[in-house]
């Protein structure tokens, strides 16, 4: 299901729900169609959610304003958990640190060896 398109500091994003997570397309990026995603409840504790591919948004902005902003629209529209689990590679972990209240950081190698960083933050 589709609802109405967010506008946030001039970006435009498309929200599509689903039961699970909620995907967010911001259409006026100069990087195609990025997408991300907010995953509703990923554990079973109504408290915690879910960003997937934060680094698409990333991409388009690392205003700290910027980002939360459109952050809090797309999950007051969406879920109202207050815990949020984020996992990123490396190179992008100082964006998180800078943007977001990070209660826990846990850096880790996938099992591809890439460098990644798990986080516990909140918008606040």
């Amino acid at each position: 299901m589709t609802i109405p398109n967010i506008n946030v500091n001039g970006h435009e994003i498309e929200v599509t729900l689903s039961d699970h997570s909620c995907s967010f397309k911001i259409k006026n990026s100069v990087y195609g169609v990025p997408t991300f995603s907010i995953i509703k409840f990923p554990t079973g504790n109504c408290q915690l959610s879910s960003i997937a591919y934060l680094a698409n948004l990333l991409m388009v902005t690392t205003d700290k304003d910027t980002v939360l902003a459109i952050l809090k629209e797309c999950f007051a529209r969406t879920v109202c958990s207050h815990l949020i689990l984020i996992d990123v590679r490396e190179e992008w972990a100082e964006h998180v640190e800078k943007i977001f209240n990070v209660i826990h950081k846990y850096p880790y190698r996938s099992t591809n060896f890439s460098n990644m960083c798990l986080f516990m933050v909140t918008l606040t």
